[in-house]
């Protein structure tokens, strides 16, 4: 079972847990950082050999769209 803890901050949260895979559990972290308006940027980071490695990276922007 995983357990997830969820920190926010001001344009800035963070998401802390575990994961399971071949019988080795591992720490996991998520970073989400508010960059504008309409966009967010997003880290995620397993804890292998005592350091932080990025697993997962990108930036999303919303799109604004006329009302119809």
């Amino acid at each position: 079972m995983s357990h997830i803890l969820f920190f926010p901050k001001r344009f800035r949260n963070y998401a802390l847990g575990e994961m399971t895979v071949a019988d080795q559990t591992f720490p996991l972290r998520d970073t989400f950082v508010k960059k504008g308006e309409n966009t967010y940027y997003h880290i995620g980071e397993a804890y292998f050999q005592a350091q932080w490695v990025p697993v997962d990276e990108e930036t999303v922007s919303r799109e604004e769209k006329p009302l119809q």
